[in-house]
């Protein structure tokens, strides 16, 4: 595959949910083809059937990327440097307003694979806080934590797996493995 920006890599993930969206039978259009890059969302999505509209955010990844950008930093999450659960949920909560999608593109191969995982904004707003949560109080650094670092997802989290090596403490995913691949029920569209 060509090398690709990152603008360019968003749109290959926008475009593939929702060429998979309208495949389903639902109504979907790309908001950013009107707006240039929407700041909470970048698909609108419906099921005729049920008359129901939903904003969805995607976020994508491509070859061996293991986390997702949400956004925000450590500061959104810290008040006189340690973790703050009321500003963190504050904070998540004025980012996160809808369902997300994440995008995991594999182009090892001639034909790009693609890997979808759905979840609610209730669900991005839980793993996101708990994984901040066990970064900012658990990891062990060497130096002070930066507050303009960048918070992510880490896809092995969205995937349901745990955090575990002999530099970190214990990470515990609050979601089982394998719970959002696939999951279009978290769209909340039926």
């Amino acid at each position: 595959m060509a090398e690709l920006d990152r603008q360019v890599k968003g749109a290959i993930g926008e475009y593939y949910v929702l060429m998979r969206m309208l495949a389903k039978g639902y109504t979907a259009a790309n908001i950013n083809m009107s707006v240039g890059n929407a700041k909470s969302f970048d698909i609108i999505c419906g099921n005729p059937s049920t008359n129901k509209f939903v904003p969805v955010q995607v976020k994508s990844s491509f070859d061996g990327a293991k986390s997702f950008n949400l956004g925000l930093s450590h500061k959104h999450f810290l008040t006189d440097g340690a973790f703050d659960e009321a500003k963190a949920m504050q904070s998540l909560h004025e980012k996160i307003r809808c369902p997300w999608i994440f995008v995991n593109v594999d182009t090892s191969s001639e034909i790009p694979h693609f890997t979808l995982y759905i979840m609610s904004k209730e669900q991005v707003i839980k793993l996101a806080f708990e994984s901040e949560k066990w970064y900012i109080n658990d990891v062990e650094r060497s130096g002070q934590l930066s507050e303009n670092g960048t918070v992510a997802l880490a896809l092995k989290w969205i995937e349901g797996k745990d955090t575990s090596t002999n530099k970190r403490k214990f990470f515990k995913n609050p979601f089982s493995v394998g719970q959002f691949e696939e999951a279009w029920e978290n769209l909340g569209l039926e």
